[in-house]
């Protein structure tokens, strides 16, 4: 049910991707997600029917960090807040965004790299630097 309303849908066209600039990509992005929170809403999908739908488009949704966002905030808020901002977020009325601040990432980047230093340094040494 779900591939067909996506393939009837005049919106949802991932045939054309190919043929859009980065731009037009990013317009053709949200306008996909909006479509399809549109469907989800009036076909009344779950939550395993709304991300099929998003990924049967062909396209990485900018939107598709809200679910990020609204994870966050209903483990992490407390009953004021979830009645202040969740149905909003919901709604999309607020935009959550998603920020991925540690630093551990990073630093096992540098000792990936500090290892195959040290690699190499250990190879030259034992194989003698031939030319």
């Amino acid at each position: 049910m779900i591939d067909r309303l996506i393939a009837a849908d005049s919106i949802i066209n991932p045939e054309i991707l190919p043929f859009l600039s980065r731009a037009e990509r990013y317009r053709y992005s949200i306008q996909c997600a909006k479509r399809i929170i549109e469907l989800r809403d009036q076909e009344g999908w779950t939550h395993s029917e709304y991300s099929y739908a998003l990924a049967s488009t062909a396209e990485w949704h900018s939107l598709s960090l809200q679910e990020v966002y609204l994870a966050g905030l209903t483990s992490n808020a407390d009953q004021v807040q979830l009645e202040k901002y969740l149905q909003p977020s919901k709604d999309f009325k607020i935009i959550g965004c998603y920020a991925q601040t540690e630093m551990a990432h990073v630093i096992f980047y540098f000792y990936f790299l500090f290892f195959i230093f040290l690699f190499f340094i250990s190879f030259i040494f034992h194989q003698g630097f031939k030319c």
